[in-house]
């Protein structure tokens, strides 16, 4: 055999564009999953003043950066979902026409759709069942986080408030708390530092 019919060298790669259309069904796809896990994160999440009090964190995020996380991945959801429809379009009218022309009743699909949307925004909305069985379960895990009264702070937001202001909330004398402080071996560089 000749040497050129043995050649071990592999052809050139052709360079490929970049498909934008499956860029878009990909980063849909990867934002929806995070908005799904961030989503059960702030589910199970301690109530904020509870979070903010113990200084909770999950993978080295506090409860606000969970929130973010979740409205920006939604916000890439939706604004990706518009784009994957539009590079979609031409697909989704064929097929929508092609179920049409094979007697499926699109308006009673349609019609059906928006009807169990609506049921379950009602449900929501009034707080009833399994609507509210949900919201109850969701308040469950967040009580779940207070395993005694040390666990919960002594006013919403204490943790944003300066030893002097959270010393005369409390009816504390302030010389005393500075001092006790100090014993456990607590600096406090002055009064107005923040809990």
């Amino acid at each position: 055999m000749s040497a050129d019919l043995i050649s071990c060298e592999k052809p050139p790669l052709a360079h490929k564009k970049t498909s934008y259309r499956a860029m878009t069904s990909l980063v849909t796809t990867w934002s929806f999953v995070i908005a799904t896990v961030t989503g059960v994160v702030l589910y199970i999440v301690p109530q904020g003043r509870i979070a903010n009090w113990v200084n909770w964190k999950l993978w080295a995020l506090s409860k606000d950066g969970w929130v973010d996380l979740h409205v920006i991945f939604s916000i890439v959801f939706v604004v990706v979902g518009v784009a994957h429809l539009i590079y979609n379009w031409k697909p989704f009218k064929n097929y929508m026409a092609s179920k049409a022309s094979g007697h499926v009743h699109v308006t009673r699909t349609v019609y059906g759709s928006l009807a169990i949307t609506a049921v379950f925004f009602a449900l929501s909305i009034f707080n009833l069942p399994p609507a509210s069985w949900v919201s109850d379960l969701g308040d469950a895990f967040k009580q779940g986080w207070v395993l005694s009264t040390d666990d919960a702070p002594p006013f919403g937001h204490a943790e944003d408030v300066s030893l002097a202001g959270f010393a005369q909330r409390q009816r504390i004398d302030l010389k005393a708390a500075e001092a006790e402080l100090k014993t456990a071996g607590i600096d406090v560089p002055n009064a107005q530092t923040k809990l």
